[in-house]
């Protein structure tokens, strides 16, 4: 939790390398949870950020990932972001953006069952890249709510509940505090488009409450991504600045 992972490399010798800043093979049963963190320009050859994966045949590992973001981390074979196996993943309000991988840039899922996914934002990918890699072994989501990818190739497990983009641009790399973050403009599609209430997690990664009204149109729905943009400040609630 709240944590930054930079410029961590695995190098394998004899084999490929797993997880360029966080690898976690179970034998037994366990949970992995990743919150409120950001992962940057790591690498490996499998799962450029994490490689998750049950040893033993037949279980799973039960991830849990929330308000997390993924920018320009590279993998040379499979998983630019993360490379799950035999895993029970849970994915609500990542943003994932500028991941590179010749097989799943953002994810490469082998062997799982995709659990509950939503309000993820799956942006720009490598050039030559798929943005997601599902085998034919995973399952499609259980529950698929507010996503939004560019790439193609993610939409296969996570429909009905993702929209396809012509892009997540413009954003910026938000490094004012001490958690960066990816701040998707006020006005574009990630901004005020998710759930409200309840549905939505109550901070984003900073520890900002959602949702907020971070468009300006009177009605305070979360946004997409892991990042929450707040009320802008306004004389005229009714609009007639603009």
């Amino acid at each position: 939790r709240d944590s930054i992972f930079s410029n961590n490399r695995a190098t394998g010798e004899t084999h490929p390398s797993h997880g360029g800043a966080i690898s976690s093979g179970c034998f037994v049963d366990c949970q992995v949870f990743f919150e409120r963190n950001y992962f940057t320009n790591n690498q490996a050859a499998y799962g450029g950020v994490a490689y998750l994966r049950r040893s033993n045949v037949g279980d799973r590992i039960s991830a849990d990932l929330m308000n997390n973001t993924f920018h320009a981390n590279q993998a040379t074979q499979a998983g630019g972001a993360l490379r799950l196996e035999h895993t029970v993943p849970d994915l609500h309000f990542n943003t994932f953006e500028s991941n590179s991988a010749p097989s799943g840039a953002h994810l490469s899922v082998s062997s799982s069952v995709l659990g509950y996914i939503s309000h993820n934002a799956l942006g720009l990918i490598g050039s030559g890249d798929t943005g997601c890699h599902f085998d034919a072994s995973t399952g499609a989501a259980t529950q698929s709510d507010f996503n939004a990818f560019v790439a193609s190739s993610c939409a296969q497990k996570l429909q009905p509940g993702a929209t396809l983009l012509a892009t997540t641009a413009p954003y910026a790399l938000d490094v004012s505090q001490d958690m960066p973050v990816i701040a998707y403009a006020a006005d574009g599609p990630l901004t005020d488009t998710g759930a409200t209430g309840n549905a939505c997690l109550s901070t984003d990664a900073r520890g900002n409450q959602r949702p907020q009204d971070g468009n300006g149109d009177g009605i305070a729905r979360c946004d997409i991504g892991a990042y929450e943009q707040p009320n802008p400040w306004r004389i005229f609630s009714d609009g007639f600045e603009p």
